[in-house]
């Protein structure tokens, strides 16, 4: 132990932190999707059209060389068209407006939810150079497999009894 006016044995060291800010004090830009629209479900086999809107976060910046690309899980399929798409340049709070056209196939349940990611990459200058950016956003696409199965003029030459085995053609 040592009293209060006797020094510690170790050495103190004075520690410092140094803080910078951005030179413009302006904030990443990003784009988000406000909203993506289907209808209410897609019917496997029947194209149906993905209509997005995207915003550019940004008051400040404007966006340069904008693309929008569509990564389909399995069961979802490009009816025409292409998963990427060059847009172009954004304004300063702009907004991104693109159609996708899709079809869905197959799926192991009646109605299935699935995955449906929008990735946008673009480009900003930000501290007075250009920087790449890029953002994504999920989407849930309900599929529904209609109930195909139809009983049509049934006929039999016999007559059927409970228990006994026959056959329908």
């Amino acid at each position: 132990l040592t009293s209060n006016n006797t020094p510690l044995p170790y050495p103190q060291k004075t520690l410092s932190l140094s803080v910078t800010q951005a030179t413009d004090d302006v904030p990443a830009p990003t784009i988000i999707l406000n909203s993506a629209n289907y209808g209410k479900v897609a019917t496997i086999g029947e194209p149906f059209t993905l209509a997005t809107v995207a915003t550019n976060t940004s008051s400040n910046l404007e966006l340069d060389n904008v693309s929008v690309k569509v990564v389909l899980p399995s069961g979802i399929n490009m009816a025409s068209g292409n998963s990427q798409v060059l847009i172009g340049n954004v304004g300063k709070s702009g907004t991104i407006d693109h159609t996708f056209h899709l079809i869905a196939e197959g799926v192991a349940n009646d109605v299935t939810s699935l995955p449906v990611q929008l990735v946008y990459t673009f480009e900003a200058f930000v501290n007075g150079k250009r920087t790449q950016f890029t953002s994504t956003q999920d989407i849930s696409i309900n599929v529904q497999q209609p109930t195909r199965f139809a009983i049509q003029g049934i006929t039999n030459d016999v007559e059927m009894y409970m228990n006994n085995e026959s056959y329908v053609s």
